[in-house]
């Protein structure tokens, strides 16, 4: 009981501190120059459940669809005057994809926490570590719209508890992840990689687990291509991975400037230049680091900076990368955690 309430207590805080932000974006956030224009497509999935409206690879944001759908036909709705304001489409279809992306942050703060707190036994750092999420640009930028950024990421957190904790329960969480977000794969399957290669390479073991889940995210990754080329294929656009002419000349960026790419990929990284950099200083003290999880965070930083200049949205690098931003605070939370044990040693 008393661990429930103190449970409870955590997500209570995490409550109010998200509130403001996710009401700021509520009350004054706009779609069209927020860089999240991409609401205009997934607004029929909202509010009609229309997938075939939709071109893919939207379409395939299923899950958040449901979700937001089912806040909508709640009827839960705060009818306040807000920027967003515009006849066509309907506020409170708005309002329930803000308090998705609201209720998916609060999750992922509290699953920081609990990741953090098991590791460390540290209830201070630990709460630090889950509000520290709130902080992060992807959050406050991307993650608390009406686009699906902040539940991806959530769901992303769920995954990386279950692999933290070994269970075998995040196979059928990853095939699910077809309906949810291609990144988020790809997140699982470098993940994972990384965990494989480390054991094999520094603990000369193999790790059956981590090669398990691996072959699942191959596998459900290779289901999601054929998917959207097949089933949700509604246009003649971009569909997924198997167009070759759209790659065309990787290196032709017409609409990409200075200021995009340094907001887009350099200034969205803000706390996982705080991670890089209370590295840099245990290893100056020559105290050790954590090598699989920097080698996990490293690797999948240079996976979307491939895929974004094969695609060529080079400014979208931070965005799709910041889809594990949850992971830096959970790790940067066990970097300290190891730094202060350390100091006590001497």
């Amino acid at each position: 009981m008393n661990n429930i309430l103190k449970y409870l207590a955590v997500i209570g805080v995490f409550f109010l501190l998200a509130y403001p932000s996710y009401y700021q974006e509520y009350k004054y956030g706009d779609p069209a120059i927020s860089g999240q224009a991409d609401y205009y497509e997934y607004y029929k999935m909202y509010k009609d459940l229309d997938f075939e409206s939709v071109a893919a690879p939207t379409n395939m944001r299923v899950i958040s669809a449901l979700v937001v759908h089912a806040i909508y036909k709640t009827g839960l709705y705060y009818p306040v005057e807000i920027c967003f304001s515009n006849p066509q489409y309907d506020q409170a279809v708005y309002f329930s994809a803000v308090m998705h992306n609201f209720l998916a942050g609060i999750i992922t703060c509290f699953l920081i926490f609990f990741l953090v707190y098991k590791n460390s036994g540290n209830f201070i750092l630990s709460i630090l570590m889950g509000a520290g999420y709130l902080l992060s640009y992807s959050t406050v930028i991307w993650g608390s719209g009406g686009s699906v950024d902040g539940f991806s990421i959530m769901w992303f957190t769920i995954g990386l508890t279950l692999i933290e904790k070994k269970s075998f329960w995040v196979i059928p969480f990853i095939s699910l992840t077809i309906f949810q977000r291609d990144v988020v794969l790809i997140a699982f399957g470098v993940f994972t990689f990384v965990s494989f290669f480390h054991a094999y390479i520094y603990e000369k073991k193999i790790s059956k687990y981590s090669l398990y889940v691996f072959f699942t995210t191959l596998i459900s990754f290779i289901i999601m291509v054929w998917l959207r080329e097949t089933i949700f294929h509604t246009s003649d656009r971009w569909s997924g991975y198997t167009n070759v002419d759209f790659y065309g000349n990787v290196f032709d960026f017409p609409d990409l400037t200075i200021g995009r790419f340094l907001r887009g990929v350099i200034f969205s990284q803000n706390t996982f230049f705080i991670f890089l950099m209370f590295l840099t200083y245990k290893i100056r003290k020559r105290i050790a680091i954590n090598k699989e999880k920097f080698y996990q965070l490293i690797l999948f930083f240079i996976t979307m900076s491939v895929i974004c200049l094969l695609l060529k949205v080079l400014h979208e690098i931070g965005r799709y990368f910041n889809m594990a931003s949850s992971a830096i605070f959970v790790y940067l939370g066990h970097e300290i955690n190891h730094y202060y044990n350390n100091q006590n040693k001497i």
